[in-house]
């Protein structure tokens, strides 16, 4: 193996003159993190973490001074689960392609390769000579039995990957797709949580969990990228699937984009829910992975025409299949009370800080707030326990667990969504809803069934949207009439399984 590992140095980037270019300081402990390695030794903490960042920065002048600026941000990164995923450098359009301007014969693979192996402390896992294009070991070399009795016996509509098994939107369209493709062609669908641990005790019946398992003896989340999604492939494979749907995972989406699972012949497709913006705006998430999916011959598909109509515009993607998420209108009468409610993550995409600030500016409201962390620290849930007009009711696990009896309508204030389930769910219950217009939201809202307020707008817009929403009682019954309506016209089980129906016969083998 210190043979392989010496060829990877060697011919490939010793021979395009890179370690070379870097400034001095950085090429000194490459060095050194090459000769240690060489020499089976523990890989120097001081060695810069991103290799390729660090090349670019110093060949590209005019990009280390965006970087500086904050125009543009290093490294792209995705916490899930408390686990730091290193987005693929292929998507990383910003640098990858000064990196091809200014480096013509770069190798991307390899670098990608080098790239992910340092984010983890490069353990000894290079490509040797006759592997520098394999990238995939067998699931016996890695953990032998990993599939559970039965799993290989099959068969199965889909397989579906998904990033966590609880109580979240993805997880929801996940058991209603199983559901639909069992009603469609009679044949259970193969369930795999692929990007956080799962308690046993909470995993439907037959589904696998890889994070719960070890590779290579370590955590199966503490191995590389393409480790992991190495096991996952092997895995599909033996299950005998010949049809793969990423349901908002990172490493199905990982595996999904590389075309491996293709080249055997599976279908793919790939959720796509939403476009996510982190600090400053900068677009983050699976949109910036769409060309990508869609080369490898990806079908996309999401729940609201937003997103389709931004595929069409950004990617020139016209086939993607729209999923009318279904929900079960409430025979039962309207709640008749005052309170506010706020329901969902208390996490940066759900914008827990205006409800502060919303709150703060509205004492004469009563606010309800239930939800939990998942993807962020405690800090807004700590701002939520302190203020004096918020009852912080917990975490819950469906929206039919929610106490509705003093409620007089939700708001809902999320940075960026797709259509979300919280709010299907209350307006089929018969809850006005006053809504950021981010994602589908305005088309779930639109004529009357809510009320919208900019995605930029201030505390005091929403204050002033509750207030005359609160004050008009004929207003809210108009809103509850139309919600209603809407739900049973389009978001019907029908409509459901006819969408999911297209997206069977888009991945017909």
């Amino acid at each position: 193996m210190p043979e392989a590992r010496d060829y990877f140095f060697r011919e490939r980037y010793r021979g395009l003159d890179l370690i070379a270019g870097l400034p001095r300081v950085v090429r000194e402990n490459l060095e050194m993190a090459i000769a240690s390695l060489r020499a089976g030794g523990e890989h120097p903490d001081s060695t810069p973490a991103d290799f390729s960042q660090e090349l670019l920065f110093s060949t590209d002048v005019e990009c280390l001074s965006d970087y500086l600026a904050g125009t543009i941000q290093f490294p792209y990164y995705n916490r899930v689960g408390g686990e730091m995923f290193w987005r693929s450098q292929r998507t990383q359009a910003p640098y990858i392609e000064r990196l091809v301007q200014v480096y013509p014969d770069l190798d991307v693979e390899l670098v990608e390769q080098l790239w992910i192996e340092r984010a983890r402390g490069m353990p000894g896992a290079m490509p040797a000579p006759d592997e520098t294009k394999t990238k995939w070991r067998s699931l016996g070399e890695l953990t032998p039995g990993l599939a559970p009795p039965g799993v290989a016996a099959g068969p199965y509509a889909a397989a579906i990957v998904t990033p966590r098994c609880g109580v979240g939107g993805a997880e929801k369209v996940m058991r209603e797709m199983a559901a639909s493709l069992e009603r469609l062609t009679g044949l259970p669908s193969l369930i795999v949580v692929a990007d956080t641990t799962v308690d046993p005790a909470d995993l439907p019946m037959g589904a696998i969990c890889l994070p719960n398992t070890t590779v290579y003896g370590r955590p199966f989340l503490r191995n590389p990228n393409l480790v992991r999604a190495g096991v996952l492939k092997d895995l599909l494979v033996e299950s005998g699937v010949s049809r793969v749907i990423s349901m908002n995972s990172f490493l199905g989406n990982i595996l999904v984009e590389t075309g491996a699972l293709q080249a055997l012949g599976v279908k793919t497709a790939a959720a796509m829910f939403c476009v996510a913006f982190g600090p400053g705006g900068a677009i983050e998430g699976f949109i910036q992975m769409a060309d990508w999916l869609i080369e490898a011959g990806a079908v996309i598909f999401t729940d609201n025409d937003h997103i389709a109509r931004l595929l069409a515009e950004r990617n020139f993607y016209d086939e993607t299949v729209v999923l009318w998420l279904p929900e079960t209108v409430a025979p039962n009468s309207s709640p008749g009370g005052n309170h506010v409610l706020w329901a969902g993550r208390i996490d940066f995409q759900k914008r827990p800080d205006l409800l502060l600030e919303i709150a703060v500016q509205s004492p004469h409201i009563t606010y309800e707030v239930w939800g939990a962390p998942l993807l962020s620290d405690s800090d807004a849930l700590e701002g939520i326990l302190r203020q004096p007009n918020i009852d912080y009711r917990g975490a819950f696990e469906s929206f039919a667990a929610i106490d509705l009896s003093n409620i007089a309508c939700l708001l809902y204030t999320s940075r960026y969504d797709g259509t979300p389930n919280i709010l299907l769910e209350a307006m089929a219950r018969g809850l006005p809803c006053i809504a950021s217009a981010v994602g589908g939201i305005p088309d779930l809202m639109a004529d009357g069934r809510g009320v919208l307020v900019d995605g930029q707008a201030p505390a005091k817009t929403y204050v002033a949207a509750l207030d005359g929403l609160l004050d008009n009682p004929a207003l809210r019954e108009k809103m509850i009439v139309r919600s209603r309506e809407h739900i049973r016209r389009c978001h019907n089980l029908e409509a459901f399984d006819a969408g999911v129906a297209r997206l069977f016969s888009a991945l017909e083998v």
